[in-house]
């Protein structure tokens, strides 16, 4: 996923780079950029953080349903809810350790 976002990034990167040459302000655009910090983007690490939280949202429920079957909807609903990564790292420990779907739920408090 990660690297799916920074290759979408570099071609819209070149896609700009193009449309500045097209315009005549190329040096305008790469003067502009000086002293930015164009290799770390915060919306490019926003995006990596909600693919991290979907990564872990679907791992949990996939070891949820190869343990356990088919899961209640509310607690599915929840997992799915669930946008904090260190959240979802504890359930997925929980639903690694736990024999049963009660005990799981008990344990996260779902």
């Amino acid at each position: 996923m990660a690297r799916n976002v920074y290759d979408q990034a570099a071609r819209y990167a070149a896609k700009l780079d193009l449309f500045a040459e097209a315009a005549s302000c190329r040096p305008v655009w790469q003067q502009a950029l000086q002293g930015w910090n164009v290799v770390q983007s915060q919306q490019v690490l926003e995006w990596m953080a909600e693919g991290e939280v979907r990564g872990q949202v679907r791992s949990l429920l996939r070891v949820l349903r190869a343990r356990f079957g088919t899961l209640p909807a509310d607690l599915e609903a929840a997992i799915q809810a669930q946008s904090d990564l260190a959240q979802l790292d504890r359930w997925l420990d929980a639903a690694s350790t736990t024999t049963t779907l009660t005990d799981f739920r008990q344990a996260t408090s779902l």
